[in-house]
């Protein structure tokens, strides 16, 4: 969750709004119970359905971070067990600390994940968004980034939790003083995923990426691709479950030639070696990355020739010169 140990830490005090004038309205007024998709609209809740939430004080200019839990219980008909989802909201800067960044980008930006409608800078899933800010919101020259995530349950169907996402940052925005003059497009037909999943072993191009290999010793893994045009291509790939054994071929590679995508680079160490090159591709700034420290060197022939060849193999595909799509 997005700087959540920054906000608790700072001790900003969260109120309870499940009472008094503030019982229907949740995370800065951007949500109403019963008035929203999936999580909100109640349709899928048995007896007793009860609704709170927590807040920090609402995002701000300053950038500095806010957060809202909204937690949902309710009883199955028939049923002594309560039921609950817990969906949080985070507001604020990325991680400045290098893993703490790449574990954020790891975690919003898989191949399992599909892009927002073109206008909308983020990605979504049934459990989880996230909404890249318009650079007038940027501070200090880095982007402030609004997230939904359901923890461990879906919200919704990615349509509904693009909403939730999208209703939450326009008040995120309207709040820290950056709103755009026109309303957020929620009109626009969603990206269809691209690709799905296939169970591999090693020693072979992952996600049909000439080059783009590593040697797990015989170890079954689960690649996911997805392929967006320009705007957006991710690789991932985890150790298939009935071999989970701690190890992690931990392949994430990106390229993405969406300015404000791209922002959510910026801080991290720039190179082949790094894992992170910038390269201008017909005349638009592309951002290709690799976390590096999760090949661990089972890249063949190594990790650096494996990056190397993503983003030759992506910038050949994206019509880029020879000299602008190397890694160097």
């Amino acid at each position: 969750m997005l700087a959540a140990v920054a906000l608790f830490a700072s001790g900003i005090g969260l109120w309870a709004t499940d009472s008094g004038p503030f019982r229907d309205s949740y995370c800065w007024g951007a949500w109403q119970e019963r008035s929203g998709p999936g999580l909100l609209s109640g349709e899928h809740m048995g007896e007793g359905e009860k609704v709170t939430a927590t807040e920090s004080a609402p995002p701000s200019a300053s950038g500095e971070p806010a957060e809202c839990e909204v937690t949902v219980t309710w009883k199955r008909p028939g049923k002594a067990d309560v039921s609950s989802q817990v969906v949080s909201v985070s507001y604020g800067r990325l991680p400045e600390e290098e893993q703490e960044h790449r574990a954020w980008l790891a975690r919003f930006l898989p191949a399992t994940m599909t892009p927002l409608p073109e206008g909308l800078d983020g990605t979504v899933a049934k459990n989880r968004a996230m909404y890249v800010m318009p650079a007038g919101c940027d501070v200090k020259g880095r982007p402030t980034v609004v997230t939904v995530h359901g923890n461990d349950r879906d919200i919704g169907r990615e349509s509904e939790v693009a909403r939730l996402l999208v209703d939450v940052a326009e008040t995120a925005m309207r709040s820290a003083g950056c709103a755009p003059r026109e309303p957020l497009d929620r009109t626009l037909p969603m990206a269809t995923l691209a690709s799905g999943d296939e169970e591999r072993s090693g020693g072979k191009d992952m996600c049909r990426i000439p080059g783009v290999r590593f040697d797990l010793g015989g170890v079954k893994y689960t690649e996911f691709a997805a392929v967006f045009g320009d705007r957006l291509q991710v690789c991932t790939s985890r150790i298939a479950r009935r071999h989970a054994d701690g190890r992690d071929p931990g392949l994430h590679l990106v390229m993405t030639g969406s300015p404000r995508l791209s922002a959510l680079f910026a801080g991290l160490p720039e190179g082949a070696d790094k894992g992170l090159v910038q390269r201008t591709c017909d005349g638009r700034k592309t951002t290709f990355y690799m976390r590096p420290e999760l090949l661990k060197g089972r890249g063949v022939p190594d990790d650096r020739t494996v990056f190397g060849n993503f983003v030759r193999s992506v910038s050949e595909r994206m019509g880029c010169g020879k000299d602008e799509g190397n890694a160097r």
